[in-house]
């Protein structure tokens, strides 16, 4: 009977290594899969950074082309200012060969 109680004795201790062994390998485990969380949660900030990179990006682009907008309206007002000059132009030289041509015919 001793001999089948000390051989109990060692099962009991090995059950108990092996769950400790197991909580152990759990741990591992769980520490594991937080790391993973972490890393996964590093990324998407990283790419919530990306994302606010292009946002601005777009927006810097949107900023240019409102400029160069701003910009082809300036020149386009200029040349049809320059179009205004050269009709006024045209009709002080209409109204100057009517008034030789009044001239000439008194």
């Amino acid at each position: 009977q001793l001999l089948l109680v000390q051989l109990l004795l060692v099962q009991l201790s090995l059950v108990r290594l092996s769950l400790v062994r197991l909580l152990l390998v759990q741990l591992l485990l769980v520490q594991l899969l937080l790391v993973q969380l972490l890393l996964v949660q590093l990324l998407l900030v990283q790419l919530l950074l990306v994302q606010l990179s292009l946002v601005q990006l777009s927006l810097a682009q949107l900023s240019l082309v409102q400029l160069l907008s701003v910009q082809l309206w300036l020149v386009q007002l200029f040349l049809l200012q320059l179009s205004l000059v050269q009709l006024s132009l045209a009709q002080l030289s209409l109204v100057q060969l009517l008034s030789v041509q009044l001239l000439l015919v008194q």
